[in-house]
């Protein structure tokens, strides 16, 4: 490696371990917040935390590169260092180099990433979760308590209690189509271990459904007073997996299971049964292809983001960083975003999910050709 080289990637290294720490810590930040809305309890917030944080490295490690390459080469840009270094004899191609290898690099590194670390503590962060409910059972006395499921969009409100009894709560929950409101002025906390559910008996319960009008904004629809109502909250921690908590070894053995599956029923001549096989081949699929084409970022970032700064030459080394972001938006996120909304609707090929990297290779090739030529 020449002297130019481990200039260039020691500024590039120093750059990224201080953007690291910044969004690190400000990832931890949010994820804190979220935890502490959550009302979760000191030792909980404590195991969650982490496990939070980590989940968001596939995410925050392309941005953080994409943020040290942007600032590095612009700053090179303007202290005019690309100049001398052109003056001398050297290459744009070699120029950008020290910023590729290390894209490619994370790209390799993110692969394992996807494949097996993150499943891992999705299911963790599922498992905690589910800890938060089961924390009702044996909390004795107190007051104010609450929690949200986002995935299961439910809002839990206790005033007071005690034991297993409960005053004053208020639950909100999506049921298909409706919201619900529920007011209780009181009842019962149980858990029922052969259903894996936590069961709320409520006494004095009003309630309110809530639908959607033709604008799309919730309008009361009804409203009713019982005596007695059961909700059921499930206990995440002994729930199903789903395909986001498989790995990809056990996401390849659950598809040829499903596949197989779909083969003796239609040997059998059963075809409508092999059909209810259909969804869950596309969910399986969509997962794996979709942690194949998140690590392609790292690449993809750089490729833009390096020949862009080059290709401005601005004084000011923040513009690059600026105009970087908007064309990685342009060339990778919008794609991307439509891709994966097209794929997710179930009725379109997975491989709509590599519409965003076959923009983003594509156009960051054109920068780095239209750099390598000025």
């Amino acid at each position: 490696m020449s002297i130019i080289h481990r200039y260039i990637s020691s500024s590039i290294i120093k750059t990224f371990i201080i953007c690291f720490i910044l969004l690190i810590f400000v990832f931890s930040l949010g994820a804190a917040f979220r935890l502490l809305r959550a009302d979760v309890s000191g030792a909980q917030f404590f195991k969650m935390l982490p496990v939070a944080v980590l989940y968001t490295l596939p995410y925050l490690l392309p941005v953080n590169l994409l943020v040290s390459v942007s600032l590095t080469y612009g700053r090179l840009v303007a202290n005019q260092e690309v100049l001398a270094m052109k003056a001398s004899g050297i290459s744009p191609l070699q120029i950008m180099l020290p910023g590729f290898v290390p894209g490619l690099l994370l790209m390799v590194l993110t692969i394992p990433l996807e494949a097996s670390v993150l499943p891992t503590l999705h299911w963790e962060q599922s498992r905690m979760a589910g800890a938060v409910i089961e924390e009702f059972l044996s909390l004795g006395k107190g007051k104010h308590k609450s929690f949200r499921r986002d995935s299961e969009k439910i809002n839990l409100y206790i005033r007071s209690f005690a034991n297993g009894s409960l005053e004053g709560v208020i639950m909100r929950r999506r049921d298909g189509n409706q919201d619900l409101k529920i007011v209780a002025e009181g009842g019962t906390l149980a858990v029922d271990k052969t259903k894996n559910v936590i069961i709320l008996n409520l006494k004095d319960v009003s309630l309110t459904i809530y639908d959607k009008n033709k604008s799309g904004d919730l309008v009361e629809h009804s409203r009713g007073r019982f005596k007695t109502l059961t909700q059921e909250i499930s206990l995440r921690s002994s729930a199903t997996m789903s395909p986001k908590d498989l790995s990809n070894y056990e996401l390849t053995q659950y598809y040829n299971m499903l596949m197989g599956y779909r083969t003796d029923h239609a040997l059998q001549g059963l075809l409508s049964g092999g059909q209810s096989y259909v969804l869950n081949d596309r969910r399986v699929k969509a997962t794996i292809h979709l942690r194949a084409v998140t690590p392609t970022s790292c690449l993809i970032f750089v490729l833009i983001g390096i020949p862009v700064s080059l290709i401005l030459a601005s004084e000011n080394h923040l513009i690059p960083f600026f105009v970087s972001f908007l064309a990685v938006t342009l060339f990778y996120f919008i794609p991307f975003t439509v891709g994966k909304s097209v794929a997710g609707k179930g009725q379109a090929s997975v491989w709509w999910l590599w519409l965003g990297p076959i923009i983003g290779f594509s156009a960051g090739a054109v920068l780095t050709f239209w750099a390598s030529r000025r």
